[in-house]
């Protein structure tokens, strides 16, 4: 679920687990404080998915990526999550390091 306002709330789990983060809404999920985040326009990553081990994302406009609004944020953090490629703490694994080879562009 997420509830975007002022504040934003997401939590995301199963029937096990539910994790829930909270936050300044706007600014975080239009770039402020990431390096590469910008607002939901042309050459903003949208969306990304990995399939049979490769990443793919998707670019608004169907351009070369520039950076990340918030969606493609949150799906590069489930996803890199899932992949092992961040660990618990959010810091990058080094041992499962993203490769060139794995990256895709949803242009295909």
């Amino acid at each position: 679920m997420i509830d975007l306002d002022t504040n934003g709330e997401i939590t995301g789990g199963n029937f096990e687990n539910y994790y829930v983060v909270s936050t300044a809404c706007e600014p975080p999920l239009e770039g402020a404080g990431l390096t590469m985040g910008m607002r939901g326009t042309v050459g903003a990553t949208e969306k990304v998915e990995c399939k049979k081990g490769k990443i793919k994302v998707f670019v608004i406009g169907n351009k070369a990526p520039k950076g990340l609004c918030g969606s493609g944020v949150i799906d590069a953090v489930v996803v890199f999550i899932r992949e092992g490629l961040i660990g618990k703490r959010g810091n990058f694994s080094k041992e499962k390091a993203l490769k060139p080879s794995l990256y895709t562009h949803g242009l295909e």
